[in-house]
Order: C-alpha cells, then sequence, then structure tokens
C-alpha cells in the first residue's frame, strides 16, 4: 500500500484512519455487557475478534511502520478490555456473594437469638481451648451439639487459623475448617438455609471458571492458539475458541473423539 518510509506522525495518522472501528465498538460491547453466568462466550469471542484483527493487520499490505503501529493499538484495545471485563465481572461476582452471605448472617442471627453475643463470649474460650488440645473442629461440635457453636466457630476461626498459619496454608486450614462446619450443619439447617448454602456453592464454583476463562483470554491473546481452546462456563458448560475464529460448543475434529 506504502513505499515510502514515512514519520511515525504519518505511521499513527494513518494507523488510526485504516484502525477498525467496527472492531472497537464490538469489543466494547463485550466488555461492558458480559455477565458472569455467559462470560466464557464472550471472553472466547473476544479473543477470536482481536487475533482476527491481528491476522488481517499482519495480511494487509501496511507498510511496517504503519502496521506496528496498528499492532500497538489492537494489543492496547484488547488489554484495557480485558482489564475491564475482569473487573467488571470481579464487581458484579462479589456483589452476588455479599448479598448471600448477608441473608444467610440475617438467617444466623434470627437462629442464634438474642443472647447470642453473650453466649459467644462465653463459648469462644471454651471452643479455642478444645481446638489448641488438638481436637477437630468437627470432634468439638460433635461434642457440643449445639448449633450456636458453629456460629461461634465460623466468627473466631479466621483470626485463630491467622495466627498459626499464612499465605495458602491459611487458605487451606480455612476452607478445611468451614467446610468441615457446613457438614455438620446441614441437618441442622433449614429449607432456605439449605438453598442459600447451595447457591453460595454454586457460585464459588461459578466465580472460579469464570477466573479460568480469564486465563483462556488471556493465554489466546498472547498466543493465537492453532488448536482450539475450551472456556468453562460458570456452570461448566464449555464453548471452544477454534483456529479459524469460531465459537461454539463442538470440540475440534481429534479432541475428545
Amino acid at each position: 500500500m506504502f513505499t515510502q518510509k514515512m514519520s511515525n506522525d504519518d505511521a499513527l495518522r494513518y494507523a488510526k484512519a485504516y484502525f477498525p472501528k467496527s472492531l472497537v465498538v464490538e469489543l466494547e460491547r463485550l466488555t461492558y455487557q458480559t455477565e458472569p453466568e455467559r462470560a466464557h462466550e464472550n471472553l472466547a469471542r473476544f479473543a477470536a475478534l482481536v487475533n482476527a484483527a491481528r491476522r488481517d493487520i499482519e495480511r494487509g499490505g501496511f507498510q511496517p511502520e504503519v502496521k506496528n503501529v496498528m499492532l500497538e493499538m489492537l494489543r492496547q484495545e484488547a488489554e484495557n478490555g480485558l482489564n475491564a471485563i475482569r473487573a467488571n465481572l470481579t464487581k458484579k461476582l462479589a456483589r452476588e456473594k455479599a448479598d448471600i452471605a448477608d441473608r444467610l448472617r440475617e438467617l444466623e442471627d434470627e437462629a442464634a437469638g438474642d443472647n447470642f453475643q453473650t453466649y459467644l463470649s462465653m463459648r469462644w474460650p471454651l471452643l479455642q481451648r478444645a481446638l489448641d488440645a488438638g481436637r477437630s473442629v468437627a470432634e468439638v461440635l460433635a461434642a457440643s451439639g449445639d448449633r450456636r457453636d458453629a456460629y461461634v466457630l465460623r466468627r473466631n476461626l479466621p483470626l485463630l487459623l491467622s495466627e498459626r498459619y499464612t499465605g495458602r496454608d491459611f487458605e487451606i486450614a480455612l476452607q478445611g475448617a468451614l467446610a468441615e462446619i457446613e457438614l455438620w450443619e446441614r441437618g441442622k439447617m433449614s429449607e432456605q438455609e439449605l438453598k442459600l448454602r447451595d447457591r453460595l456453592g454454586r457460585h464459588n464454583s461459578g466465580a472460579y471458571r469464570v477466573e479460568v476463562s480469564l486465563s483462556q483470554a488471556e493465554t489466546a491473546l498472547a498466543s493465537d492458539p492453532q488448536s482450539g481452546l475450551p472456556f468453562t462456563g460458570f456452570d461448566g458448560e464449555v464453548v471452544w475458541l477454534h483456529p479459524d475464529g469460531r465459537v461454539n460448543e463442538t470440540p475440534p475434529q481429534g479432541i475428545g473423539q
């Protein structure tokens, strides 16, 4: 298209003129309309659009200076878009989890009764003593039989475990303890609480899958994979980004066959 070496200003001017405006519009749409439940589909399409645009620029016959500027513009659009999607999803997921947690806390407060704070201050030293003696959370609860002790443990274990563990070890210890509490509690829960607990479990699994799909999008944008790439949805469903840019539920030929 161009034969004469041009200045940086001219290269930028031509790059802006030829940069696909429709791509920018579509990337913005995907960025701000992405919901957690459909994040995997939109992330796969986002990566497909960026990679297709990259190939078009590479093969477009542009002078090297113009091509390089256009590729940098595309990289910035992709990076900014993916960061915005991540921030948007993170905010929505955090809000949903907080809503569930608030409702569970309300039910917990109702079940605990008006004198719970007095009970907590009395019981926690005894429960902590049992834990310090080497008894597991499950053993402590089995010996107690009082569900209020589950509430006491849930509220105090994070601080106790943070004094014993750090980093990933703390997360593992806390999740294990909370799982023991919930397992013991399930037989004592109301139907409403069971539904909220199940909803929270679905949320946590879905949030993890959303994070995996965000990582897959980063991989796709960095390498433009030629063998197909899976994106896992909030509830475990999968779509594939094919080498030719298609996004659907059918694995590429040779995968899963």
